[in-house]
């Protein structure tokens, strides 16, 4: 029987990410640097990303994430127009 071990790699990596909280002991940068190395390696595009992230926040981050996240839409939507 075959079995399809990136897959599996993945799953394994997917299942194995710490959710993002507040907590001070928690650094921002490598936990993104972490999420964009597995998206990438799994080919998640920019958009999907923005759908995936979230599953892997705390509720206190969630809130503000989906309190912000049209912000932040808007501030890339400008700055790509004057690139």
């Amino acid at each position: 029987m075959a079995t399809n071990l990136p897959t599996k790699v993945s799953q394994k990596c997917i299942e194995s990410i710490e959710k993002f909280t507040e907590d001070d002991e928690q650094d921002l940068v490598i936990w993104l640097q972490t999420m964009d190395e597995l998206f990438d390696e799994m080919k998640v595009t920019d958009s999907d990303r923005h759908r995936l992230l979230p599953l892997y926040f705390d509720e206190n981050v969630k809130k503000w994430y989906g309190s912000s996240i049209e912000d932040l839409n808007k501030t890339v939507e400008s700055s790509t127009r004057f690139s």
